[in-house]
């Protein structure tokens, strides 16, 4: 008494055989640890003993010592509901000895509800001259895991009708993009099977588990909340929801869902392709040379005309109006050549620095196109608002947390992404089956969202070299960690978390992992797809200022020939003369 005083240690006395007490009130404490000190030689210790295992009372957090005279004693414990990861030590005298030896025993059992058999191990003893001596045991679990003749009920989800039995399903290798995850899990329970030496009774459910119209959850779930199931051959997803009903194991999975699609070759739109080459400063700099380029020019020629009228150069003097001026520019610009050679020498000069000039630009302009069109495309779709921003059509894959997810998100991108592109009309959706969905993505212009381990095998199957190397993703949400259901306050959470961990140490996990889990299809060599294919995405801006220019062209010739036949008899030199200066005309006629 005066050693848990000392140590600041809370204690409490009660009376099993006469007892006044709730084992409830006592024992159900907020206390991360409790310690029970009993007499086993009380009467009626029984009783309490097996209400103390219906309440879990006998789970690690609580830690038990009972005294006994005898080591049969440890019988008082064969009704009890003990599981695996009792902390009890029944301790007997041993009055042989000098000095008085305390023998310790650890009891327990795998499973009392489950067919379990009461184990009862020495472990140690202790006495007043050496004190305390137990062997030392790495972990309770490993000095346990055998658990010969315990049954415990466990469940697989296959949300699709199987035609083989569930051990071959599960022993089975064959199309491991299908329920990966899940079937993942299945193989570590069974190495944990065999780690620990008990049985399953097995059984399939065709749902992970969500919440219902009514509020309560199916599937799996539903299962291990009313303690229908002992555990999850499936692994699952932390939900809120499930935390609640269930308790969650080692994560063994890592789940990584991505949008996957063949990049466009370009996001920009022909308008851009044709105007991005130079800056906006570099075009009003360009466009004001060409005009000062015409005026220059204008003086030359007409100087020209005045200079050498008369002599026999003056024949080959170029046009000096605005519109052959500006055409000839233009067509310097284009690198079409010029019909005009200047006489004068200043003349030639201006028309070497125009030349020397447009050539640069031109260079410059086309080579910048041309490198456009042959280096590979830029990923610009790489965020969920770029995907939604793009011209893609979208789709995901027809299974429940995928569903479940676009249902309960409250990512204003995610749900923007769903109505405007996954919604079809008619109350119909772009849920598709993986096939169907990468087929689509195969084909171009569509972006399907999947498990990778799923994609990746059909991938590498299907598609092309050169759909291989156009492929890219996008993620809905960050990868997440598939985790082992158990009931809530289940007795068996630390036992797999035990297993799991020593698997993952002597990396027994990680081969799983390798042998389940799909590589990324890699672009070997992409050299022979660098074609260049210009489509009407990239010309129709050319093709539609060509055919304004046509158009324009066409009204003009139209005006032309209307003015020719027409615009001589309506309108004569006198009376535009009267409608353009009709005070003028009138002071004439007065004088």
């Amino acid at each position: 008494m005066k050693l848990f005083l000392s140590d600041d240690t809370r204690v409490s006395f009660h009376d099993v055989s006469n007892r006044t007490f709730s084992s409830q009130s006592v024992l159900e404490k907020q206390h991360y640890h409790i310690g029970v000190i009993i007499d086993g030689n009380c009467p009626d210790i029984e009783p309490f003993l097996i209400e103390c295992g219906n309440r879990k009372f006998f789970f690690e957090t609580y830690h038990w010592l009972v005294f006994a005279s005898e080591e049969s004693l440890a019988n008082i414990f064969e009704n009890v509901s003990l599981s695996i990861n009792a902390d009890i030590s029944l301790v007997t005298p041993n009055y042989t000895t000098q000095p008085l030896t305390w023998t310790i025993f650890d009891v327990y059992n795998p499973s009392q509800r489950r067919g379990g058999d009461l184990k009862v191990e020495k472990s140690g003893f202790y006495n007043g001259d050496e004190g305390y001596n137990v062997e030392l045991v790495w972990n309770k679990y490993y000095k346990r895991r055998n658990m010969t003749g315990t049954i415990f009920k466990a469940a697989m989800v296959i949300p699709e009708n199987i035609s083989i039995t569930l051990d071959e399903y599960l022993q089975s290798d064959a199309e491991k993009n299908n329920n990966t995850f899940s079937r993942f899990n299945a193989v570590a329970v069974h190495l944990c099977q065999d780690f620990y030496n008990f049985s399953m009774e097995k059984s399939i459910i065709n749902s992970w588990g969500y919440v219902q119209p009514d509020g309560d959850v199916n599937g799996l779930v539903r299962k291990l909340k009313y303690d229908e199931l002992d555990f999850g051959i499936a692994a699952l997803l932390y939900k809120l929801f499930r935390l609640k009903v269930i308790d969650y194991g080692y994560g063994n999975w890592v789940m990584k869902s991505v949008f996957l699609f063949r990049h466009p070759k370009s996001t920009s739109s022909s308008y851009e392709l044709y105007f991005r080459p130079l800056s906006g400063s570099v075009w009003m700099s360009t466009l004001l040379a060409l005009v000062l380029i015409v005026f220059v020019l204008r003086v030359i020629v007409s100087s020209e005309v005045k200079l050498l009228k008369g002599s026999e150069a003056a024949s080959n003097v170029g046009e000096s109006s605005w519109s052959f001026l500006i055409i000839y520019n233009i067509g310097e610009l284009c690198q079409q050549g010029f019909s005009y050679i200047p006489i004068l020498s200043s003349g030639r000069i201006v028309i070497l620095s125009v030349l020397i000039f447009f050539f640069l630009i031109y260079q410059f302009y086309s080579a910048s196109i041309v490198s456009f069109l042959l280096l590979p495309p830029k990923k610009t779709i790489t965020t969920l608002s770029d995907l939604l921003k793009s011209s893609l059509e979208v789709g995901m894959e027809n299974i429940l947390y995928d569903i479940d997810y676009i249902q309960t998100t409250t990512d204003p991108v995610a749900i923007s992404l769903y109505n405007r592109k996954i919604k079809q009309p008619h109350n119909k959706t772009n849920f598709l089956p993986p096939p169907e969905g990468l087929d689509k993505v195969k084909t171009g212009g569509f972006a399907f969202h999947t498990q990778t381990s799923t994609s990746y095998p059909i991938v590498e199957r299907v598609f092309e070299e050169r759909a291989i190397c156009e492929l890219a993703e996008v993620q809905l949400y960050k990868p997440l960690y598939a985790h082992m259901p158990l009931s809530k306050k289940s007795p068996l959470r630390e036992m797999f978390m035990y297993c799991n961990v020593y698997q993952m140490e002597v990396g027994i996990l990680h081969r799983l992992r390798v042998h389940w889990d799909a590589r990324k299809p890699q672009c070997v060599d992409y050299t022979p797809y660098l074609e260049v294919e210009v489509g009407l995405g990239e010309a129709y801006w050319a093709l539609g200022l060509l055919g304004c220019g046509i158009l324009l062209s066409v009204l003009l010739l139209m005006l032309e020939h209307v003015w020719k036949h027409w615009g001589a008899r309506l309108f004569t030199k006198e009376k535009l003369a009267s409608i353009l200066f009709p005070n003028k005309l009138q002071r004439g006629r007065r004088k």
